[in-house]
């Protein structure tokens, strides 16, 4: 798996992934993870978006779709490489998007993964989903 540092954001494997309509927003803390959720749907007008508390919330969410899903992750608190959200969102095609304090603790994950540090703004996750459909270039 190769991985792409553009700026703040790194990017893992090389799939493109084109405008999704179901999202999955994770915060421990709901205000959070609405305004970024509002972030979303401003860029991707009409988007299903999904606000949770934990991970094994979005999973439940995923395993009662058939659908591509992008999940945003805000600050999580536990690994994620083996995590059944990962294998869900690569069986998939999706994507997971990571907002974290330290950048280094991305780590490399099984999907294709974004990451940039917190705090965010609007424009840290409209980079995010615009790099989400951008190819990125093949070795």
């Amino acid at each position: 798996m190769e991985t792409h540092n553009i700026g703040t954001t790194h990017i893992n494997d090389s799939l493109t992934y084109r405008s999704l309509p179901f999202y999955t927003v994770v915060s421990s803390e709901l205000f959070v993870g609405e305004d970024a959720a509002e972030a979303i749907r401003t860029y991707h007008p009409g988007a299903e978006v999904v606000v949770l508390s934990t991970i094994d919330e979005a999973i439940g969410v995923l395993a009662e779709r058939t659908d591509s899903a992008v999940s945003l992750i805000i600050s999580p608190r536990e690994a994620l490489s083996e995590s059944p959200l990962v294998a869900m969102l690569q069986e998939r095609n999706g994507a997971l998007l990571l907002l974290l304090t330290d950048i280094a603790h991305a780590g490399a994950t099984a999907c294709r993964t974004l990451a940039a540090e917190l705090p965010f703004t609007n424009e840290t996750i409209h980079t995010m989903l615009a790099e989400l459909a951008t190819p990125l270039p093949r070795a």
